[in-house]
């Protein structure tokens, strides 16, 4: 069965991002190390994935040392039309949240 590519972006600093990558399925766990390096740092990571109804969201990881405000902010980015917020985790080591955009 064929599996879709992962789709990465990273931004660290409000309204510039820093790169943006798709992955092939090989190389997923590199690609998750990476990202949750970048995420303990202060950086947001949006990562495109498909839900149980197979429609697309996304999750957006927030660094340790940002606000929940930031992944909101990175959220009204990936998606300008608005997004409905779907889970949200905060815990001593992640915050995340999975939106649906509008």
């Amino acid at each position: 069965m064929p599996t879709n590519p992962l789709k990465l972006a990273i931004q660290c600093r409000p309204g510039k991002q820093v790169f943006a990558i798709e992955v092939k399925p090989a190389s997923r766990l590199l690609c998750i190390i990476v990202a949750t390096l970048v995420v303990l740092t202060g950086c947001t990571v949006a990562k495109e994935t498909k839900g149980q109804s197979g429609e697309s969201e996304l999750v957006i990881q927030c660094g340790l040392i940002t606000s929940m405000a930031n992944c909101h902010e990175r959220a009204s980015k990936e998606c300008p039309n608005g997004y409905v917020t779907l889970e949200k985790h905060v815990g001593v080591n992640r915050k995340e949240i999975t939106v649906r955009c509008k």
